[in-house]
């Protein structure tokens, strides 16, 4: 990922090539625009709480192993990014052909999208009083 230019907006699917968020390097945001999480230099996807969620596979996708340990939390990227909402690209490009992965790998947005939440929702969410 860190070959992609800043500005550059990547759309990542799921197995079945549903369009189901995009990427601006470093930030990542679900299919309707809001910020979710960041992706680190080395493709690891991490969510607003920096906890780890997968990785950013060759033919885009959010992949993870179920048994994977607790990444290290690194460093976020810094604050929200410039956009909080990115505005959705108004033509999708067709899914790339996906490979097949062993049954021990996960396609996140697929299969377990609850960890990439947006900024008002989530466990750390202030409560309402």
């Amino acid at each position: 990922m860190s070959a992609i230019p800043s500005q550059a907006v990547v759309p990542l699917f799921t197995s079945r090539g549903d369009f189901a968020a995009m990427v601006r390097y470093p930030y990542l945001y679900n299919a309707e625009g809001d910020w979710i999480g960041w992706v680190s230099e080395a493709g690891e996807v991490f969510n607003l709480e920096r906890d780890y969620v997968g990785w950013i596979s060759g033919d885009h996708r959010i992949l993870r192993r179920p048994s994977s340990e607790a990444r290290t939390r690194p460093v976020s990227p810094g604050a929200a990014p410039p956009p909080r909402k990115l505005q959705r690209p108004a033509i999708v490009p067709l899914p790339p052909l996906m490979a097949v992965y062993s049954q021990d790998v996960l396609d996140v947005l697929e299969e377990s999208p609850c960890p990439l939440h947006t900024e008002d929702t989530g466990e750390t969410r202030p409560d309402l009083e």
